[in-house]
């Protein structure tokens, strides 16, 4: 589970998005510099794509963010303002390696540290898309075994107000562009976007009761008496943290938000309309961390909420306590000089000797169904 939402009021581009999972996954902070040099990894069925068929790159923008198994970008945003999430999305089926498509192949798991190091902006990232035949892949679990299957979704939003969405179904990409401003997980984007639609009472001005939830709520005309007119109208928003249900309080939420009049409004809003949608440890999927970018401004701030492996006891960051969220500035990191002991470290393909072992997903403790 995960929770992406875009504030996009007035000249304000606020992101904020959660963590969901029931393991401690992409913690480690990190940077690509400008100039570094990759090919893609692509694991599965490498013996059938001829190596000049690998998508090559050489980083234009330096980027900041959260990586997750062996530096594979999770969420993270470059120096031009565009940013890159991944969100769970168990529906998903990656395409396959086509012979007959001639484009360059990239690596369904590189796609991340690949636009964040190429585009300045949502249609540029697309049109890059467009130009690759993305395939599926496998991630470095440990030496030697490598997680094949872990099926995700992309969000991109840049510092224009252009916002996207990638997804992978029945080994077909589908891309939603002009996309909205919250995204969840399962279903698929397209079916969020026609469920919000039995919502839309939600956001007109309350005068006494709602029809469409009046039927439904347990003891509504109760409820409505002792509530607020602003507080009356927005009950029959689901409160649960189904993806469903949190893509409709974020939807909503964001919808109904005052215009902000300054960045720190906006991201009061962003920062208030993801704690709203965080999950709490009742379960063994938990918010684990959320992050706000200001698009413009180039900032990137994490908040640590909780350590989970799978088993055992959660364990609780005192940051998020004492001392909240911690903001980095891409504006103040160099990008440019790349120090000696990160000289060579850009993708690479995986020498076949080195693969022992491709695993599901779901073989492994904690990457089940979300």
């Amino acid at each position: 589970m995960c929770t992406n939402v875009f504030i996009n009021k007035n000249e304000y581009k606020i992101e904020a998005r959660s963590m969901d999972f029931p393991i401690n996954i992409a913690f480690e902070n990190g940077w690509d510099y400008v100039g570094v040099e990759n090919t893609t990894n692509v694991v599965i069925d490498a013996d059938k794509i001829p190596t000049s068929q690998l998508a090559n790159w050489k980083n234009k923008y330096g980027y900041f963010g959260r990586f997750g198994f062996d530096r594979t970008i999770a969420d993270g945003l470059n120096t031009q303002g565009l940013s890159f999430s991944v969100l769970y999305l168990d529906i998903t089926q990656y395409p396959k390696y086509d012979p007959k498509d001639t484009r360059p192949v990239l690596a369904i798991y590189d796609i991340g540290n690949f636009l964040l190091a190429m585009a300045k902006d949502v249609p540029e990232a697309l049109k890059l898309v467009s130009k690759h035949q993305l395939v599926n892949s496998a991630i470095k679990l440990k030496p030697g075994v490598f997680v094949k299957n872990i099926p995700l979704h992309i969000s991109l939003r840049d510092s224009l107000g252009n916002s996207a969405v990638i997804e992978f179904l029945n080994g077909e990409i589908h891309i939603y562009e002009n996309a909205d401003n919250v995204l969840t997980n399962a279903p698929s984007y397209n079916w969020h976007l026609e469920n919000i639609k039995e919502y839309q009472s939600l956001l007109k001005p309350f005068d006494g009761s709602n029809p469409t939830f009046a039927g439904k709520v347990i003891n509504y005309n109760e409820t409505v008496k002792s509530s607020r007119p602003e507080v009356a109208q927005l009950i029959g928003m689901p409160g649960d943290f189904s993806s469903t249900s949190r893509f409709v309080r974020a939807y909503t939420l964001s919808e109904l938000m005052l215009e902000p009049k300054s960045n720190r409004e906006a991201i009061y809003h962003a920062t208030s309309i993801i704690a709203n949608v965080s999950v709490p440890p009742y379960e063994k999927s938990m918010t684990l961390w959320t992050t706000v970018k200001d698009l413009k401004n180039l900032t990137v701030a994490y908040k640590d909420n909780a350590a989970y492996q799978g088993t055992g006891s959660v364990g609780v960051y005192a940051m998020s306590v004492d001392t909240g969220y911690v903001t980095y500035d891409l504006k103040a990191m160099n990008f440019v000089d790349i120090p000696p002991q990160v000289q060579g470290r850009g993708k690479k393909p995986t020498p076949k000797e080195d693969i022992k072992q491709i695993i599901e997903m779901s073989k492994v403790v904690g990457l089940q169904r979300q």
